[in-house]
């Protein structure tokens, strides 16, 4: 799976279905099938890059460019190639043109087998830039690993192939310098740095610059770091020292001029020795492959602290050798993430200001980045279970909770009536003190789950957490649902310890089935809602109970932070996590809402009524009909400022007159239209008289209005391409689908301005004109 995405627009490619998503708000917006077999993770023009391969291995290669916004094939080239293998094995958008590899079996040569043929492509596709065949991409027979297309700066094409460097001029193709095992880089003016104690590069002026150096230099790998390298930076290769030390080396951007020469304790496997850096906030974190930890001042390479921890099992080396790579999860937090040979993942924590051990966690792994210094922490199901990107300093144990033992600090505590738990970790080990119904339980074995943990215990009890908030506990025959009511993990943002549920029942009397966890727990006066399931996106089972009775279900989908599933009767039951609300709907009838006290999703964390940010970004209400009502207005005014363009866009279409930002302001129409209708499902108004009756009269008209904006963005596209009498006829229909609406348009307008206008400070008249 691959996601391509721009500013406006995501394109998610799974297997031969092409489908567009909104990035900011996860709406779905088209969805196309295409046979693509791989695709470029970098936008280009608002477009995707991708390839589909011919009907045989020697079949010509397609190049597609797609259009992010709505799926449409824009252009096309087929690809020459004299591969007899699998074709293209990678494709980039870099430097404003598109670089496609294609593996190829030399044949002949028993020594190097392999080459690969590098293509450059115009952002149009309307040629073949150049080709080059790079003859020796230094292939081991069973690698299977072909060129990495790695970057462009300086007018230079920089690939690798886990054990060597290539670079091409990025203007001609030629090649200007092949090198092993990284032994060099490109300097900011276009200069190769090489290491001479390997070969002479093959280059000239200005690419052929070759470091003198008394010891080979490599560069120190920034590859995980959220920030550029201070300055560049390159180790000297030293594996027999006999001080465990390597000195790292800090030049001026001219890649030349020394600013200094800091020795740190650096020692790995000689033969594949190599040191990973991250850098932030005035600070230089080193790591290597044995598992020390250095910082050092990147202004005057002065040695702040050292510390290390106890490396895993790695590969044989090469591009199969796992390695350490540093984080900053904030400002006084360094994470190590770290790999074994077989695939097992941990966290190793230390103070950025002092170097001192934190904490370990064993199988969680950071997976990507969300802006600068910003981190998805990740466990083995998909889901972070403890660990988050802003704060690691434990909250104070409530009264009541043992300390941890010597050497160890609390990474998560959750408080419930009649007990606790309390994990605590250090050393790489961790452990747990868990009291329920005021009895000590014995538990032995911690894993990591989607969004919490299972502890086991003895005599075949077992813990089972949502985030620390919401527990399944199981003593001998006997299971059931208990919401904590205050906790705290590692790294969870803290408004305060309590979880909102101090007021829900002590227990709840049913517990997910066998092979399911508690997935969401909403709670308001009078019932509950309970929802299980495998992971957040799979739901077994929910149960719910209301003044008016309750019932089960299966099968719910989860969207935009909404769960909805229909119970046995055919009752629609439908859970948001911001607003906190749940939408019970018996068949044929109107729908009945509960704001919930509190609720945990996936999703969301804990909350409750008041907490959080919904649609537009607009402050989640709180369980009174004032602040209802005002949410409901300011959501109404968010849309209809978004919708401003509709009228002259409205106007184009009629004179056939389309220009490139008609059809992005007909899309955002669309996006805007559909992000109203889906508020509407969880905007809160049951403290407001007559509520469900509004919301239902709105969501009616705003629905045909979706309808109508939809086909206005299709007459848009048809007219963008040429084809203005389709476009036209599509722009009139749409038109007699948008006046169908005025008479329900009406309806919800005379309702509200007769009995929410007057009554509530933040209700202002509505013209039905406007929405």
């Amino acid at each position: 799976m691959t996601a391509v995405t721009d500013s406006k627009n995501m394109m998610i490619v799974a297997g031969g279905d092409l489908t567009g998503v909104d990035p900011t708000t996860g709406a779905h917006l088209w969805q196309r099938h295409e046979p693509l077999v791989g695709c470029a993770p970098t936008a280009l023009n608002g477009s995707a890059y991708c390839y589909v391969p011919g009907a045989e291995t020697t079949s010509p290669i397609t190049v597609l460019r797609v259009r992010l916004s709505d799926g449409q094939v824009l252009s096309t080239f087929q690809l020459p190639s004299a591969n007899t293998q699998d074709g293209v094995e990678r494709i980039a958008v870099l430097g404003g043109a598109v670089i496609l590899v294609d593996a190829t079996v030399a044949g002949g040569d028993s020594i190097h087998p392999y080459k690969a043929i590098v293509h450059r492509l115009p952002a149009d596709l309307a040629g073949e830039t150049w080709r080059t065949v790079v003859p020796d991409p230094r292939q081991s027979n069973d690698s299977g690993t072909w060129p990495d297309i790695a970057r462009v700066e300086s007018g230079v094409l920089v690939l690798n192939d886990g054990y060597a460097d290539m670079v091409l001029n990025f203007d001609t193709g030629g090649i200007i310098h092949a090198g092993m095992a990284g032994a060099e880089d490109v300097l900011a003016d276009g200069r190769v740095v090489a290491n001479p104690d390997a070969e002479t590069p093959t280059g000239t002026a200005p690419h052929g610059y070759v470091r003198p150096a008394d010891k080979a230099l490599q560069p120190v790998d920034f590859s995980g770091s959220a920030q550029a390298p201070p300055a560049p930076l390159y180790f000297t290769v030293a594996p027999n020292n006999s001080d465990n030390t390597l000195p790292v080396n800090a030049y001026a951007a001219d890649g030349n001029t020394p600013l200094w020469r800091m020795p740190v304790t650096m020692v790995g496997d000689p033969q594949w020795l190599d040191v990973y850096a991250a850098a932030d906030k005035g600070l230089l974190v080193l790591t290597d492959t044995a598992g020390h930890v250095n910082a050092v001042d990147p202004k005057k390479g002065t040695l702040l602290w050292s510390n290390s921890y106890d490396a895993p099992e790695r590969g044989d080396g090469g591009a199969d050798m796992t390695k350490p790579t540093p984080y900053f999860l904030d400002d006084n937090t360094v994470v190590i993430a770290d790999y074994d040979k077989y695939g097992g993942k941990y966290l190793h924590a230390f103070s950025a200001a002092t170097g001192t051990a934190l904490w370990t966690l064993n199988g969680v792994g950071i997976t990507g980045t969300v802006g600068t210094g910003l981190r998805f922490v990740q466990d083995d199901s998909g889901f972070g279970p403890l660990v988050g990107t802003t704060t690691t300093t434990p909250a104070s144990l409530p009264g009541g909770l043992p300390s941890c033992p010597t050497g160890m600090t609390p990474i998560s505590w959750s408080t419930y009536p009649g007990g606790h738990v309390l994990l605590c970790a250090g050393s790489g080990r961790y452990q747990a003190d868990v009291t329920i119904n005021r009895k000590t339980v014995n538990c032995t074995a911690l894993d990591f789950t989607a969004g919490g943990y299972v502890l086991r215990c003895g005599d075949g009890a077992s813990v089972r957490a949502l985030g620390g908030i919401v527990f399944q506990f199981t003593v001998g025959s006997k299971s059931w649902v208990q919401p904590a009511a205050a906790a705290w993990s590692v790294g969870v943002p803290s408004h305060g310890i309590s979880t909102g549920f101090g007021s829900a029942p002590q227990t709840l009397p049913v517990s997910c089935p066998a092979g399911a966890i508690p997935l969401s727990l909403s709670t308001w006066h009078g019932g509950w809602l309970l929802i299980c399931g495998t992971d957040a996106l799979h739901v077994t089972s929910f149960t719910y109970r209301s003044d008016s009775g309750g019932s089960t279900g299966s099968d719910m989908t989860f969207q935009n932070g909404v769960y909805c599933g229909t119970d046995q009767q055919g009752t629609s039951v439908c859970a948001s996590g911001v607003p906190a609300v749940v939408t019970i709907t018996p068949r044929g009838a109107t729908p009945t809402q509960f704001s919930a006290d509190a609720n945990y999703f996936p999703s969301t964390g804990n909350g409750g009524a008041g907490e959080g940010t919904g649609a537009y970004g607009v402050a989640a209400p709180k369980a009174t009909a004032d602040d209802q009502v005002r949410y409901l207005m300011q959501i109404l005014q968010k849309s209809q400022q978004g919708r401003a363009t509709v009228g002259g866009l409205v106007a184009n279409l009629l004179r056939c007159s389309v220009a490139t930002a008609d059809v992005a302001s007909a899309h955002s129409v669309v996006t805007n239209r559909q992000q109203l209708v889906d508020a509407l499902t969880s905007a809160p108004v049951d403290e407001v008289p007559g509520g469900s009756q509004l919301i239902a009269e709105l969501k009616q008209a705003l629905s045909v209005s979706l309808r109508a904006d939809t086909q206005y963005q299709s007459a848009a596209q048809q007219m963008s391409s040429g084809d203005c009498t389709s476009g036209l006829n599509t722009a009139k229909a749409a038109i007699d689908v948008a006046n169908t609406t005025d008479a329900l348009k009406q309806t919800f307008a005379d309702d509200w301005n007769t009995n929410i206008v007057g009554k509530y400070a933040e209700a202002t008249t509505i013209d039905p004109n406007s929405l």
